[in-house]
């Protein structure tokens, strides 16, 4: 088993997670890997415009962490995919905290991980690859799979695209 969580960071960040098979992926295929995963969740995270935002991200993703470490889970066999935001420039109608809230949520999230240990562990992935590899079309067959727990999440563009990066991260995985 492979435990991957996902993250799509921005000023309301998804965060998605669950523990997945590779040997199955390989057997049955990655969209029968992924409505078969285990321990799976999902939240979105957004508190009032603050700093601690990143605080709340890496408290959301360190609570999974341990709770898969009582459970019995090798803390090696976990991946952290992290979307790789872009900074582009005009991006209009945003405010300054927009366009950096997902730079600012990211490196707190990954001094967080690195400080425990989990620096090999941590994947960034571009939007573009997530997208183009798990389509809504995937993500709605994914949810219709799990009825709605993950995948094609209802009202939750956020943590769709957290398991977005989780189909690509169980894709990578060796």
């Amino acid at each position: 088993m492979t435990a991957i969580i996902g993250v799509d960071v921005g000023v309301t960040t998804g965060v998605g997670w669950g523990w997945y098979n590779p040997a199955l992926r390989d057997r049955a295929g990655i969209w029968t890997a992924l409505a078969r995963g285990r321990r799976t969740g999902w939240a979105e995270v957004r508190p009032y415009k603050s700093p601690a935002i990143g605080h709340e991200v890496c408290r959301v993703v360190a609570e999974r962490i341990a709770i898969w470490n009582m459970g019995g889970l090798d803390l090696r066999e976990i991946l952290i995919c992290i979307e790789d935001f872009q900074v582009r420039r005009d991006l209009r109608g945003a405010t300054g905290q927009d366009k950096l809230a997902p730079v600012f949520i990211a490196g707190s999230l990954v001094e967080t991980l690195v400080m425990a240990g989990y620096e090999n562990q941590i994947e960034f992935i571009s939007a573009s690859t997530s997208k183009s590899f798990c389509s809504d079309k995937r993500l709605k067959e994914w949810g219709k799979r799990t009825a709605g727990r993950m995948g094609w999440i209802r009202g939750k563009k956020h943590a769709r695209d957290a398991c977005r990066l989780i189909a690509v991260g169980l894709e990578q995985v060796v």
